[in-house]
């Protein structure tokens, strides 16, 4: 049986040796700390969160297969530690969802710009046709002018953006 407290000031527990095929069983148990972003931005006083993490690997049975156990427990307790701010860095997050939107606007003006581009060469290709050969261009034929995947990114662009403002919207 080892046991290994990785906040024991000697450095043994990084240098030791497992012999896997011996193994019966293995606890990992650690601590996860977290602060609740969204109450840092209303200027509150955060939540945090301990999450304590319990693996257990069991290989009682020695058969092949391990069988592993997670357990998880988290306890909430408010922050005391009044130096945690959130403020500092909403200027940044702001000109980040700016750029978001600039990028996306770029895109969605260059993208529609081919589709009409593509549109107008479908039109003067089939008047074309008609005019010179006296034939009426298919459907099909017609959309191999317009790219679907410009369309995709259109919609991409106006899903990212309107969900960007929501975003802006609801932080401020």
């Amino acid at each position: 049986c080892v046991y290994i407290d990785p906040g024991d000031s000697s450095q043994s527990y990084r240098n030791f040796t497992i012999k896997f095929h011996k193994l019966i069983n293995l606890t990992v148990q650690f601590q996860l700390k977290a602060i609740n972003i969204q109450t840092i931005i209303n200027n509150e006083l955060p939540d945090c969160y301990t999450f304590t993490i319990t693996i257990l690997f069991d290989n009682q049975a020695h058969s092949g297969r391990v069988r592993i156990q997670l357990d998880n427990d988290a306890t909430i307790k408010q922050c005391k530690d009044p130096s945690v701010y959130g403020r500092g860095d909403n200027y940044s997050r702001l000109a980040f969802d700016v750029f978001v939107i600039l990028s996306c606007i770029l895109s969605f003006i260059l993208c529609a710009r081919s589709i009409l581009r593509g549109l107008k060469l479908q039109n003067e290709f089939a008047h074309f046709v008609h005019s010179h050969h006296s034939l009426k261009v298919s459907v099909s034929d017609r959309l191999e002018f317009v790219n679907g995947w410009y369309l995709l990114l259109i919609l991409s662009d106006i899903l990212t953006v309107s969900g960007t403002v929501m975003k802006i919207g609801i932080e401020s």
